[in-house]
């Protein structure tokens, strides 16, 4: 299980993430120390032999929570599931676990200036399968987004969601969402094509 909390002495500036040093993949500890992944969150590391910790910045970037609280268009979030696909699809060049991508709303980040929108995902190096909270996660960030769609009368998006996020009644559903998001924004893209002609 992840837990995690804000550092006392340095509220506001990190969110801390502890778990087991045995359940940390160490290879791709060194991927991290050696070189920045675009879209992940830097994070700092320190372990004992039985305890792990990771420093993730805390800065004032707003979650996706956040973000969708205020006024934003259907491009945005679309924009944004983009990214989001993206970056998971990226993590395969460097041999990281789609499944340690904390997929929860308040741990999507997401920084819009002027015309550029920007997301940066956190990613816990656990070895495989050491995530217990991936679907839980999951949950919450399809909830999130198929409620922005119906907020912003995105039928087609609200639709999609919605039934995604009927799947989690069965107790076996093992969900993909890089292939869902992949299938769904093809499917977009492919009707905005339609109408150009």
């Amino acid at each position: 299980m992840i837990e995690y909390s804000e550092l006392e002495l340095y509220k506001d500036k990190f969110i801390v993430v502890e778990c087991l040093t045995e359940k940390i993949e160490m290879y791709q500890m060194k991927t991290f120390y050696y070189q920045k992944i675009p879209g992940i969150r830097d994070f700092r590391y320190s372990m004992s032999q039985e305890k792990s910790f990771l420093y993730y910045e805390n800065e004032s970037i707003l979650s996706l929570t956040e973000f969708l609280k205020r006024q934003v268009s259907v491009t945005d979030v679309y924009r944004i599931l983009e990214q989001i696909k993206l970056i998971i699809e990226d993590s395969y060049n460097y041999l990281l676990y789609p499944e340690n991508f904390c997929l929860h709303p308040s741990w999507i980040k997401i920084d819009k200036s002027e015309n550029k929108l920007k997301v940066e995902m956190f990613y816990i190096p656990f070895k495989e399968n050491c995530n217990s909270q991936y679907e839980h996660y999951i949950k919450q960030f399809v909830t999130c987004i198929s409620k922005a769609f119906n907020e912003l009368n995105d039928m087609e998006g609200f639709y999609y969601f919605v039934r995604l996020l009927d799947e989690f009644k069965d107790e076996n559903f093992k969900i993909n969402i890089k292939e869902h998001l992949d299938y769904f924004l093809k499917g977009v893209n492919n009707k905005k094509k339609e109408k150009m002609y």
